[in-house]
């Protein structure tokens, strides 16, 4: 893990010892030098982004009610897949337990198209300026609409209300801060810097384009012209594994993600603690592969939804830095091979996590831990054996089994 990141700067404010300019060696505790070279207090910075943030629930409302539309049109239009799900419950059920269960659908969609619907949920949310609380109940809200008044031919799926937003959240946060960086421009940004925000960071793009908001920020910015207010790592790389479930198989492929932060002054010199609530740490790892009789997909997403942010970093950038907070995560596992197959989806739910970064020169140290209970679903390599001996209609599995097998 590198620790030197991005600056994490906005417009200088003043604090309590003053962050102001001066013939410094190190910044005075509470502050921190930005790129540029100035001081600033973090607290001032955090707070600040917050109040220039302007929600619109009208624009909100109508994104998830287009949104249900689209899963709508796809429901009725797939009615021979869909149809094997409908055990029409009565209205009185819909309102009692009896109408929630565990659902049946594939495996996938369950745990890996759920979750990237609450992620496009609870994203474009946030690109509304919405708070994290807020988007998250936008999120929640949209899935169990879905759930209760258009699936209204199945039966309330437990798994679906709980994966949906939960996972929604890590996935969603790093969509929306890629899409904000890539949106943070300078004055009299080149036509290249225009491009990126359209395609890197559309909703953002679009919904700045509507309302006729400027698309400049104040700086420090980063050597491809960007706002630091985002600090990033983004990552891209080639993949080779090598399986061994009893044969050797071979898989290719690639894989991409990073880091992304919104703390003031993460990484850049000073020594300053800071108490954030808004998922301003978010990780994400997307890799897949593919070999002869072979595929797997994978995806890992963390967030701190909030906690306490402590660094102490010299001008060297030399020190160590460390997180406590509430965690929530998610992770989606699917191999596919020849004789042997994986399926897994776990959502990490909200529970203490702890990072600690250390640099001294060349040498780097992160650990991290987590500490959550999860709510799961799991493949069962015994599957297959016993349904090859299962005979009579006694031993028939429930279809949830079967399909998640």
């Amino acid at each position: 893990m590198v620790l030197t990141l991005s600056s994490l700067a906005g417009q200088a404010l003043g604090s309590e010892p003053p962050c102001e300019p001066a013939d410094f060696p190190q910044a005075p505790k509470g502050c921190f030098i930005d790129r540029d070279g100035d001081l600033r207090d973090p607290a001032l910075e955090y707070d600040a982004r917050l109040d220039a943030l302007d929600p619109d629930h009208l624009r909100t409302i109508g994104e998830e009610v287009f949104f249900l539309g689209l899963g709508a049109a796809w429901y009725w239009a797939d009615q021979d897949r869909n149809l094997a799900d409908w055990d029409y419950p009565s209205w009185e059920q819909r309102f009692t337990l009896e109408a929630w269960r565990l659902d049946n659908n594939q495996f996938p969609i369950n745990f890996l198209g759920h979750p990237l619907e609450g992620a496009l949920y609870y994203s474009f949310a946030r690109a509304n300026d919405h708070s994290v609380p807020v988007a998250a109940t936008y999120s929640f809200t949209t899935s169990f609409m879905w759930e209760f008044l258009f699936e209204f031919r199945e039966k309330i799926s437990i798994n679906d209300m709980l994966v949906t937003p939960g996972a929604g959240v890590p996935i969603g946060e790093f969509a929306h801060k890629f899409w904000r960086h890539f949106n943070e421009l300078p004055p009299n940004p080149t036509t290249a810097q225009q491009v990126a925000a359209a395609v890197l960071g559309f909703p953002i793009w679009i919904h700045r384009l509507i309302d006729g908001a400027p698309e400049s920020v104040e700086g420090p910015y980063d050597e491809l012209g960007f706002s630091t207010a985002i600090g990033h790592r983004l990552e891209a790389g080639y993949q080779a594994k090598l399986h061994d479930f009893g044969d050797q198989v071979a898989t290719h492929g690639l894989w991409l993600g990073g880091r992304l932060s919104s703390i003031p002054g993460e990484g850049q010199p000073g020594s300053f603690a800071l108490f954030f609530h808004e998922a301003d740490i978010v990780t994400l790892r997307l890799s897949a592969g593919l070999g002869e009789g072979a595929r797997e997909l994978g995806l890992v997403a963390d967030t701190h939804l909030l906690g306490s942010y402590i660094q102490a970093i010299d001008r060297a950038g030399d020190g160590h830095a460390a997180v406590i907070g509430l965690s929530l995560g998610y992770q989606y596992r699917f191999q596919d091979f020849d004789g042997y197959n994986d399926r897994l989806g776990i959502l990490h739910l909200p529970g203490p996590g702890a990072d600690y970064f250390f640099r001294s020169g060349s040498t780097k140290l992160a650990v991290h831990a987590r500490f959550n209970g999860d709510f799961a679903g799991i493949h069962s390599p015994a599957y297959s054996v016993w349904a090859a001996d299962a005979v009579g209609p006694a031993d028939r599995p429930k279809s949830i089994l079967r399909k998640h097998n």
